[in-house]
C-alpha cells in the first residue's frame, strides 16, 4: 500500500527558500520550530545537530521527534521520540523505525514525508487528516533536515501536533 492510495489529491507542501513561514505554518510551536532552525541554518542548507539545543525550545519538547538517517532498510531510525508524539500517534514503548508503525497506511505516509525531506533537503510542512483502515490522523507536521556536512541531510528534527481548533 502507497501513500499516494492514503493521500489522494492532497499536496505535500514545501515550504520553499521564498516562502514566509510564518504565512505557511499554522501552529505556533511549529512556528517556533521553524524560526528556531532557520536562524541556526543562515545560508546552509541545514544546521548540524550539534547547533540543536532542546532548551531553546522548551514549549516544544513534547512534539519533537529526533531522527536518524541512514542507507538500508531502516533509513530512519528515532533517536529521540517527544512524549506527546508517542501518545497522539499512539505508538508502542519499544518504537524505533516506521516499521514499527503498527498501521501500514500511516507508516506509508510518514515514510514518504521523512523521504521527501531528506531526497530536497529542504523544510516539509504538511496539514493531514488521514484516515486509514486503523484510525483517523489529523495534525499539522513539520520536518527539518539537519546535516553535519551542509550537503548530506542525517538527521531529521520532526514534529506533529494536533491542528489548532481540533
Amino acid at each position: 500500500m502507497t501513500a499516494t492510495e492514503y493521500l489522494g489529491d492532497l499536496p505535500y507542501i514545501p515550504i520553499a527558500e521564498h516562502d514566509d513561514p510564518q504565512n505557511r505554518l499554522d501552529h505556533p510551536i511549529l512556528r517556533l520550530l521553524y524560526v528556531y532552525w532557520n536562524g541556526k541554518r543562515g545560508q546552509r542548507i541545514a544546521p548540524a545537530r550539534s547547533e540543536i539545543d532542546p532548551v531553546d525550545f522548551r514549549p516544544a519538547i513534547g512534539w519533537v521527534n529526533l531522527i536518524d538517517v541512514s542507507a538500508g532498510i531502516e533509513q530512519f531510525v528515532m533517536r529521540v521520540l517527544g512524549g506527546r508524539t508517542e501518545t497522539m500517534f499512539d505508538l508502542r514503548p519499544d518504537f524505533r523505525t516506521p516499521a514499527d508503525f503498527d498501521d501500514p497506511g500511516f507508516r506509508a505516509v510518514a515514510l514518504q514525508d521523512l523521504g521527501w525531506a531528506v531526497e530536497h533537503g529542504k523544510p516539509l510542512r504538511m496539514f493531514r487528516d488521514l484516515q486509514t483502515p486503523k484510525r483517523r490522523y489529523r495534525y499539522e507536521g513539520l520536518v527539518l533536515p539537519l546535516s553535519d556536512d551542509n550537503q548530506t541531510v542525517n538527521m531529521l528534527l520532526a514534529a506533529g501536533i494536533p491542528p489548532l481548533g481540533g
